[in-house]
């Protein structure tokens, strides 16, 4: 029996670290902690306080817009042309 290949496994975990890491960093800038902190306990009242939408943060299928607000003014870096 041959051996097995790669696991995938790595691969998983950076993804998972990478979505982590990102989520912290939004309620950090969103100052998230500091309004839980200050008893508000709903997603309604946590949202409000933010700034931001209760929906999901995944980009709005109809409005095309992002249901956070943008908490940055640089460009994601871009690959060169091949």
């Amino acid at each position: 029996m041959p051996p097995p290949g790669p696991s995938p496994a790595l691969f998983f975990d950076t993804v998972n670290a990478y979505q982590r890491t990102e989520a912290l960093r939004a309620a950090v800038e969103l100052d998230l902690f500091t309004h839980v902190a200050t008893g508000r306990s709903t997603a309604a009242a946590i949202a409000e306080a933010c700034g931001a939408s209760v929906s999901s943060p995944i980009t709005s299928q109809s409005s095309g817009s992002s249901a956070w607000p943008a908490t940055s003014t640089s460009s994601p870096p871009t690959r060169p042309p091949s």
